[in-house]
Formats: structure tokens, C-alpha cells, sequence
């Protein structure tokens, strides 16, 4: 996949749309990404994605994106304003990235957490990471 050769915001904006975004009859048209693609054949292979994506980024480069998108989140010249259409599955996937990111290094991410400055775009991703962390400590 082209997101594993270099991790920049734009391709990164362009992995969580792909995640976030449904898989409708444009794609089952031919006219989704290669992801996309990949994900309507295989009800998993999103897991696996982000499972293998997470694994090999690089954790500070990673995390240090994934908190940019997730307090300045994409405007409106994003894919016709797709944030705005699926703001809850876009939340969902920055969390679960920066979950699955941060865990790696559970203790520099928990700093990292602690410092982050919450506004109001970021707010419930990171309201929700606190309460993922917190369940894994049970």
C-alpha cells in the first residue's frame, strides 16, 4: 500500500478516509481506492490494515500526525466536505490509530497524552482514548 512508503498528513488524511468512508456502490462500481477495494472483499482486512500500518510506522512521526489531524481535522475541500458527512467514523479511526500507535510505547504516549492540548475537534478523540487506556488497566 502506498501509505506504508511515506507518511506525510495528506496521504495520511487520505488512509483514514478510505477507512472511515462507506463502502457503497462506487466502490463496488470500481471508483473507490485500492483500499477501499480490498475492504469490500474482505470484511477484516481493515483491521489488518491498521494492525500492519501500526506496527511499522514510525511512533513519534505517527503520533505527532495523527494529534495534528485529530485538533485541525480537514475543511470543507476535503472530498466535498467528507469530515463534516462522517465525523463519527472519522473520529473513530483517528482514535483507534493513535491507540494502536501509542500502545506501542504505552509510557511515552501517556506523556505525550497527558501534555496534548485539547480543543474542541479533538475533544472526543481524546476523551475517548482515556477511556480505552483506562479499560486496558481494568
Amino acid at each position: 500500500m502506498d501509505i506504508f512508503k511515506t507518511l506525510n498528513r495528506e496521504e495520511l488524511l487520505e488512509f483514514i478516509s478510505d477507512l472511515a468512508g462507506p463502502i457503497g456502490p462506487e466502490v463496488f462500481a470500481g471508483y473507490g481506492s485500492k483500499l477501499q477495494d480490498a475492504m469490500k472483499n474482505d470484511e477484516f482486512y481493515s483491521e489488518k490494515i491498521k494492525d500492519e500500518w501500526s506496527d511499522i510506522v514510525d511512533i513519534t512521526e505517527a503520533l505527532d500526525l495523527l494529534f495534528d489531524i485529530a485538533s485541525n481535522p480537514p475543511d470543507k475541500t476535503f472530498h466535498n466536505d467528507f469530515y463534516i458527512h462522517y465525523k463519527e467514523k472519522w473520529e473513530f479511526e483517528v482514535t483507534d490509530l493513535l491507540y494502536r500507535v501509542g500502545t506501542r510505547d504505552r509510557k511515552a504516549f501517556l506523556k505525550r497524552l497527558s501534555s496534548f492540548k485539547v480543543n474542541e475537534d479533538a475533544k472526543k478523540i481524546i476523551m475517548d482514548l482515556k477511556i480505552w487506556l483506562s479499560e486496558d488497566d481494568g
